[in-house]
């Protein structure tokens, strides 16, 4: 589906691509690898949907593997590049708060919207 593809303002920078079958990316096949080849890996930029599963999973694990290796890098959630569905029971601009304080309360950056 289109869900999957990169949008037309980022796609200078799709020079890898992570297929993953969870709400997990950290468990996508060579990524770990990758990361690890990142010696000088300051921060990391993260993005997507659905803000409250695969971004905030991804994101939490992929800060407590820094953590756990002792690395010393940044992770910033840019809140206007994520965003979840809205539904009866599943408030959009709810869900999404949540979501990103969950992320800073486990030490990844809200880069806010403007």
């Amino acid at each position: 589906t289109d869900e999957t593809l990169v949008i037309s303002e980022l796609e200078d920078f799709n020079d890898c691509e992570y297929l993953k079958n969870s709400t997990n990316f950290m468990y996508a096949d060579g990524l770990v690898n990758d990361i690890e080849k990142l010696k000088n890996l300051k921060k990391v930029l993260l993005m997507g949907v659905l803000s409250d599963i695969c971004v905030k999973n991804g994101g939490i694990s992929l800060r407590t593997y820094f953590d756990q290796n002792n690395r010393d890098v940044e992770i910033d959630v840019l809140e206007d590049c994520c965003d979840t569905y809205d539904s009866e029971g599943h408030n959009r601009d709810e869900v999404n708060e949540k979501s990103f304080a969950d992320m800073a309360s486990n030490g990844i950056v809200r880069v806010k919207r403007r």
